[in-house]
């Protein structure tokens, strides 16, 4: 269905309609751009069998680029490239993976999504009901290191369920990730190797990392923080748990960062975890709060 959809595209329409008689068949890219303003799926499905299907979204006439109402297929998800500084929102669309395909992508808004996997690079990021059932490295190094990757981006998530194996969220090279209300469901664990958050020389805060019963404990890790001072000097410290699955926040600030300060807090608040706290403000010397 490739080169009918591309057909489609470039008519000069600005908005394509995907009428619902089954699952679509993408192979290879199909490259957004003219005067497309939106693409609406009509809750059919988007699929690729060979794993190579993908929407590459290019520069339009329009504003942003809104796509919406895709079911997933079962099948190899389709990916979304990001090929363009202009905002993309992703909408009621169950099944697909995002990757940036410029160093410079545009906003993205993702509204009651189910995805595979995502890398956020060099952008912002807004998303509320985000579910991730895309599998991360714990035993198998075809797979990617992380769910989500947040490199250099500013990523805010209201609303985030996890499922399957793996780290959730990597958050690197003075990217800040904020997740408020991360559910973990039964089938979802990792290793000591392969904490749940992992943030290197960047900012994550998340608030109240729930769990269905059995998954009460599958995390070995719940973060793990590193950071690097101005003398190349790394250190590494991990949070077995937040007190009470709360809040947990590692901030990057290079003011206030000396690795080989310590902390002296009199008391803490006893309502809200600290542990594994990055503390940064000009309030307290930087370092881990234990």
């Amino acid at each position: 269905d490739t080169a009918a959809i591309q057909a489609a595209i470039d008519s000069g329409a600005t908005t394509i309609y995907f009428p619902n008689n089954g699952a679509w068949n993408i192979e290879g890219s199909l490259i957004v751009r003219g005067n497309v303003e939106r693409l609406i799926g009509l809750e059919s499905a988007l699929r690729t069998q060979t794993g190579d299907g993908r929407f590459r979204i290019e520069n339009t006439t329009a504003e942003a680029v809104v796509i919406e109402r895709f079911a997933g297929s079962g099948s190899t998800v389709v990916t979304f490239e990001h090929a363009s500084d202009q905002t993309v929102v992703a909408r009621n669309i169950q099944g697909f993976d995002y990757q940036p395909a410029t160093d410079q992508p545009g906003d993205l808004f993702l509204y009651d999504v189910v995805s595979g996997t995502y890398t956020f690079r060099n952008q912002t990021v807004w998303a509320r009901q985000l579910n991730v059932e895309g599998n991360a490295n714990v035993n198998d190094d075809s797979l990617p290191d992380q769910k989500i990757l947040n490199d250099n981006a500013n990523v805010w998530v209201l609303g985030t369920k996890i499922e399957n194996e793996g780290t959730i969220v990597r958050t690197i090279n003075g990217g800040r990730s904020e997740f408020l209300g991360v559910y973990r469901n039964n089938s979802s664990f990792s290793d000591a190797d392969n904490p749940a958050f992992v943030t290197v020389d960047a900012s994550t805060t998340v608030v109240n990392f729930d769990a269905a019963t059995a998954a009460s404990n599958a995390y070995a890790l719940w973060a793990s923080e590193t950071r690097t001072n101005d003398s190349g000097v790394s250190e590494t410290r991990t949070s077995e748990r937040f007190d009470g699955g709360h809040v947990y926040t590692a901030v990057n600030d290079a003011v206030y960062w000396d690795i080989n300060r310590e902390v002296i807090v009199d008391k803490l608040d006893e309502e809200v975890s600290y542990a594994g706290i990055w503390q940064s403000s000009a309030t307290l010397p930087g370092g881990f709060i234990d």
